[in-house]
């Protein structure tokens, strides 16, 4: 800003004062540019908290279930609330847990079916003769073979006298 050297100092004061309200005008553009600014950085450490604070949450239920499952609770759910990428991680976890147990069940049950399979084998063969007779002027022999662990086939050999036996097949 230029002065003009006059001795009317009114013209002066009216430059000066022309000056201060330019100055005030742009001290209060400026403030509210500020408050502006501070208005968008506080909604953005909101949303920083925010998005922090359900990230962590995440991960501390992934971590609690991890541990569940570690412990043996297949059983275990993690609460799915949202539609997210975390949220889908968290269905994938109760997916494979589910999955898990499933397994677990299909095997228990697996086991049970051989016992009780061990079992009936066990049974038919205490059904077989351990010993066959003898017969003057004849051999017995007999052997025992199923296909897998039992079968429907069954034999017995029955004396019915001192020189005649009967044969069940």
């Amino acid at each position: 800003i230029v002065f003009w050297l006059t001795p009317n100092y009114e013209t002066v004061w009216r430059q000066l004062s022309r000056f201060g309200q330019r100055q005030s005008l742009w001290i209060w553009i400026l403030r509210i540019i500020g408050g502006v600014f501070l208005l968008v950085e506080i909604i953005a450490l909101w949303l920083a908290i925010h998005v922090t604070r359900r990230i962590i949450t995440a991960i501390n239920r992934l971590s609690a279930g991890a541990q569940e499952v570690g412990a043996g609770n297949f059983a275990y759910r993690i609460p799915v609330y949202k539609k997210d990428q975390l949220a889908q991680l968290s269905r994938s976890f109760n997916h494979m847990t589910e999955s898990i147990q499933h397994l677990i069940e299909e095997r228990t049950e697996r086991q049970r079916l051989e016992q009780e399979m061990e079992l009936a084998r066990q049974v038919q063969e205490s059904l077989s003769p351990s010993t066959l007779p003898i017969l003057d002027g004849a051999q017995l022999a007999a052997r025992y073979l199923p296909a897998r662990n039992i079968s429907g086939d069954f034999f017995d050999v029955i004396p019915l006298g001192p020189d005649r036996i009967g044969l069940l097949c």
